[in-house]
């Protein structure tokens, strides 16, 4: 048995609350812009938490807080795909983390995992009692009311942080105060300041320093009061995968049963005329899966999605398509061993690009020489988000591939991070 609904109708904190109070066995699911977010409750006290967010799987945390660089990241997680042993051995066996520190950070993981539901103003929820074990669970104890307590006072710097910068599109470079030496001891601090140029927005900055939108947002707040750095430029976005910067929301809109203002007219020639009912647009997807037209279909249901989040029969619908468009992207022209690169003699301002800043991101570390393996192993992205982006940039004339065999690669080419 499973209750549901959205955060626009029970906040989180009662939410929790509720759980405690009644002594509830089971999982709380939140969700929001296709990512799930989990707590596993045993009799009202939480025992544990996942999440599917890229920046918090742990590979990409480590790298975040510089714990580890691309190259070994890269290639531990090449043995991991040959011998199936965890990460955390694998990192150990090589040399790199020690038990005790990677039990540390796994902790640390844990727990911001728990505090950046907070950051969520938008999302569905599911309660699902005697929910079958989680098993990519990591182990955390925290008090119900502890867990609110801090999650309010994050709620409160994000709010200030969301005064500060008006959107993702906010451009920052250094300015002329030296940043001090017991700041830049961290290794996330220097991430966040080595991928600052002038150029980058802050969307391209979430991408390259592969952490928790919160944690890099807070620190770019300090750092802009305290003068490390300054904003040069507003860009406005197009079409960009909202951040926490961003009104945009795929929870915003309508939830099963929950009504609120329509979106605007979708600009996408395959979605039905905005008159078009929800139930109309799930048949337009089926019709286009059914012809094979899967990008077509991710279209219409990327649409849907924006109407009812939660809807069950609709996230089948989604898994299905999503697969699909894998399969065919990997038995196609997007084979995991291929190069992309920019194409030759072909210019992009990507200040300028009609690119999101997800694809700016790649096409940036394209020039580092990746085969698309390395990229999925590497990009703090969803699988079927990168591959969408190489359809879109490759459709555009911006990219080729190249037959990764070719140059002798066996998608494990990653130059070490600056900061780390």
């Amino acid at each position: 048995m499973s209750i549901q609904g959205s955060l626009d109708t029970m906040k989180l904190q009662d939410l929790l609350r509720w759980v405690a109070e009644h002594s509830e066995t089971g999982t709380l699911e939140l969700e929001r812009n296709k990512v799930c977010k989990r707590i596993v409750f045993h009799e009202g006290h939480i025992i544990g938490c996942s999440s599917d967010d890229p920046p918090s799987r742990i590979g990409q945390f480590l790298l975040a807080r510089g714990k580890i660089t691309r190259e070994v990241l890269a290639q531990a997680l090449e043995i991991q795909k040959k011998t199936q042993a965890t990460l955390g051995a694998i990192l150990q066996d090589m040399g790199v983390i020690e038990a005790e520190e990677f039990a540390y950070e796994l902790g640390s993981k844990a727990e911001e995992n728990l505090l950046s539901l907070f950051d969520w103003k938008k999302a569905v929820f599911r309660f699902k009692r005697d929910e079958p074990g989680d098993p990519w669970m990591l182990d955390v104890h925290m008090p119900v009311e502890e867990l609110v307590e801090r999650g309010r006072q994050r709620s409160e710097q994000l709010d200030a942080i969301r005064g500060l910068f008006v959107s993702s599109g906010v451009v920052l470079e250094h300015a002329e105060v030296r940043v001090p030496a017991d700041v830049t001891s961290s290794g996330l601090v220097r991430g966040i300041l080595g991928t600052i140029d002038g150029e980058r927005t802050i969307g391209e900055v979430l991408f390259h320093t592969h952490a928790s939108e919160f944690l890099v947002l807070r620190f770019l707040a300090s750092a802009v009061h305290s003068g490390f750095v300054k904003i040069v430029e507003v860009r406005e976005l197009d079409g960009e995968h909202p951040t926490l910067l961003d009104v945009a929301d795929s929870c915003a809109a309508k939830t099963a049963g929950v009504e609120q203002a329509d979106d605007p007219p979708s600009s996408k020639a395959t979605v039905p005329a905005p008159e078009s009912t929800f139930e109309e647009q799930l048949e337009l997807a089926q019709h286009f899966l059914a012809q094979d037209e899967v990008e077509a279909a991710l279209d219409v249901l990327d649409d849907c999605y924006e109407e009812r989040p939660g809807d069950e029969f609709l996230g089948h619908l989604i898994q299905k398509a999503e697969s699909a468009f894998i399969k065919g992207c990997r038995e196609g022209e997007l084979k995991g061993n291929f190069v992309p690169s920019r194409i030759p003699g072909k210019s992009l301002d990507l200040s300028e690009s009609p690119f999101s800043a997800a694809e700016r991101f790649l096409l940036g570390m394209m020039d580092e020489g990746h085969t698309i393996q390395t990229l999925f192993w590497l990009a703090p992205m969803r699988e079927i988000d990168v591959y969408r982006a190489f359809t879109h940039m490759r459709n555009a004339g911006a990219i080729e591939m190249h037959d990764g065999c070719e140059f002798g690669l066996e998608g494990t080419k990653a130059p070490t991070v600056e900061w780390a």
